[in-house]
């Protein structure tokens, strides 16, 4: 194992250097050191003496000498009986990649280093250290030394803590991406931003390079974002030292390489800082990597059994970093957790692989709360028909419906965070997957913000920023007002909180228009003028629920009759909202139909409170949901007719 072990660290060591040779042999056009000949330099097998020709050359040489590496690790892991199965897989694949990755660097040489050709090569070399460093690490737990790269090397475990290694490997996924946007800004020359960090269009005007460089600027901020939420993860749930570290470095070079972009930004972007910017987004890579190998190895405990039983015989192995002093490997809570749903983690370990990922999944998406996202999209959507007076470029809906999607599923998760003691004492919520304890808050949290942000990101980037603008303001309302402060204070808490539910139709006219008019507001008017009648017909089919969790909804502090009768009042109040949007600009076509749709309405209110029943409240409830539906169709409708 030992000669093993060498020749893969060989491999990994020499990777390192091929990259930092690469960062700076792209500084010229790829290959131009040897005029674009491949294999040959300038048609001979040796370089000429311009630095150049030697930068270029000494790249080739070096990429011939991690061939050779992993080409031995592979003969020497089906060569050595105590190599794991991990160990072969991982070299086999990693020699596959090396191969391809030259393939694609001998292409970039001939061609001229077209920009997609350049970044699939890079992309490339980043898979093939990827696999090489899971080599390494393979042969350090088959060996078990050294302790810290061992622990890397583990293969997944079921005990492991799910959450933290879900949230590493989506880390470590936004650091890839950070590394091949950054690649993209190079190798297209999209310098497009003269200030940092804020974007004052600099000599660069090219659109398309403007979006490149804004995207990779918004990862960057995605991958500062996932390095401190990792790290935030890591250090709450007693993660293995090891992890620990990589985060704490991690961290520190997210924090270098922003610094060297606001340097390169203040300079005019001198093209030789792309090299350093390579490298440290490399080792940032590989440190986000080895968090997720941490991540989901098994816990400290079951590790140091595992390898006690590697060195058995008397032999003294180093001990993984963290087993002394870190805490137990459950985290807090986890008994507590195991007692509500033990039943529950027992079927998931009969399962299959592929169905277990599937039940996490879709508790994941649950948490999204698809069926008040799907209302919440439809009056996106037709404020976006009403705002065009027809069907707006297709590539617009669909990115405005995609990211109005993450900004519901956001605030719809944070809600889950922030309410899982509440809804764990109500029967309609109890099953929540946070409050349920399948998934954890800390998982949750991170998954709502990365949803927020991503919304955020998606809507400035490529629809404008005024509508990212409005969705951020509509789901930091709906987190923080409405869900943290009005529902556990006020029983009028839905009547300020339907502000957040009413922010969709401003999202998608601000999309199509870029501004908002008299139109747009009384779009939202009318969703929060809807809200009170439709929640409180619920809160009164829920009033047990909302009591037993101390929640102060109107029929627990003020009773059934005076919900009903505020019910009949704001549906009035509605329905003259609703005739006021006539002048704005909507014609005889909505005006008839949201007569006729808030007379229905009316009626249903007037009865549930002359005629108090569960049945007519259901009813009630439920054609409010038909009717706001309708009542937007019709305005569609009545806006594409009068244009």
């Amino acid at each position: 194992m030992t000669r093993l072990y060498r020749f893969a660290l060989a491999t990994v060591l020499f990777t390192l250097v091929l990259i930092t040779i690469g960062s700076v042999a792209r500084l010229h056009p790829a290959g131009s050191g040897c005029g674009n000949d491949w294999p040959l330099c300038d048609g001979n097998w040796l370089p000429s003496p311009a630095r150049e020709s030697i930068v270029e050359y000494a790249h080739r040489v070096l990429a011939i000498t991690v061939i050779a590496c992993a080409t031995g690790t592979v003969l020497t892991a089906f060569r050595t009986s105590a190599a794991t199965r991990n160990v072969r897989l991982f070299a086999a694949a990693s020699l596959v990649a090396l191969l391809f990755q030259s393939g694609v660097g001998g292409l970039a040489a001939l061609w001229r280093a077209p920009a997609a050709v350049a970044v699939a090569h890079l992309a490339a070399a980043m898979l093939f250290l990827a696999f090489a460093l899971m080599t390494l690490a393979a042969v350090a737990a088959a060996r078990g030394a050294p302790g810290w790269l061992a622990y890397l090397g583990h293969a997944p475990a079921r005990t492991a803590d799910r959450p933290f290694a879900i949230v590493a490997a989506l880390g470590a996924a936004t650091a890839l991406i950070l590394l091949i946007f950054g690649a993209s800004t190079t190798a297209t020359g999209a310098f497009a931003c003269a200030t940092w960090p804020l974007c004052a269009e600099g000599t660069d005007g090219n659109g398309a390079h403007l979006v490149v460089h804004l995207g990779y600027r918004a990862t960057a901020l995605l991958g500062s974002l996932a390095a401190g939420i990792t790290a935030v993860f890591a250090w709450r749930r007693h993660a293995p030292a090891t992890a620990r570290y990589l985060t704490g470095i991690a961290l520190l070079l997210v924090a270098f390489q922003s610094g060297m972009n606001a340097a390169a930004t203040a300079t005019g972007d001198p093209v030789w800082m792309s090299a350093p910017n390579l490298i440290v987004a490399t080792l940032f890579w590989m440190s986000m990597l080895g968090v997720a190998l941490v991540a989901w190895g098994p816990p400290l405990d079951s590790a140091v059994r595992e390898r006690s039983a590697l060195t058995a015989g008397g032999s003294r192995a180093e001990p993984f970093p963290g087993v002394r002093d870190a805490a137990p490997s459950a985290p807090p809570g986890a008994l507590a957790l195991a007692a509500n749903v033990s039943s529950t983690f027992e079927l998931d370990l009969s399962l299959s692989p592929l169905l277990r990922a599937r039940l996490v999944m879709t508790d994941y998406v649950a948490l999204t709360k698809p069926g008040i996202m799907t209302l919440l999209l439809t009056t996106t959507l037709c404020a976006m028909l009403i705002a065009a007076r027809g069907l707006p470029p297709f590539w617009l809906v669909a990115v405005t419906m995609l990211g109005g999607a993450l900004a519901a599923g956001g605030a719809n998760v944070l809600n889950c965070f922030i309410d899982r003691d509440i809804d764990g004492q109500m029967a309609r919520t109890r099953n929540r997957a946070v409050a349920a304890g399948r998934v954890s808050p800390d998982a949750a949290l991170a998954f709502g913000i990365t949803l927020t942000a991503t919304s955020v990101m998606l809507l400035g980037l490529a629809v404008n920023w005024v509508a990212a603008a409005l969705a951020l303001a509509g789901n930091l309302f709906y987190v923080f007002v409405y869900t943290k402060w009005l529902k556990r204070s006020t029983p009028y808490n839905i009547v300020i909180g339907g502000a957040a539910g009413a922010a969709p139709p401003l999202v998608g006219w601000a999309a199509v228009t870029g501004d908002l008019s008299l139109l747009a507001w009384g779009l939202f008017a009318v969703i929060f003028a809807w809200t009170p009648p439709h929640f409180w017909a619920l809160a009164l089919l829920k009033q047990g629920d909302y009591t037993r969790a101390s929640v102060p909804m109107l029929p627990v502090v003020s009773g059934e009759a005076e919900t009903r009768r505020q019910i009949v009042i704001y549906t009035i109040v509605l329905a003259l909202v609703c005739i006021a949007l006539t002048p704005l600009g909507l014609g005889w076509i909505y005006l008839g139909s949201a007569l006729l749709l808030n007379g229905i309405f009316l009626a249903f209110a007037i009865r549930l409170y002359a005629q108090p029943s569960k049945r007519i409240a259901r009813q009630t409830f439920f054609y409010s949901l038909w009717y706001l539906a309708l009542l937007f169709t019709a305005a569609v409708i009545d806006r594409i007719a009068i244009s």
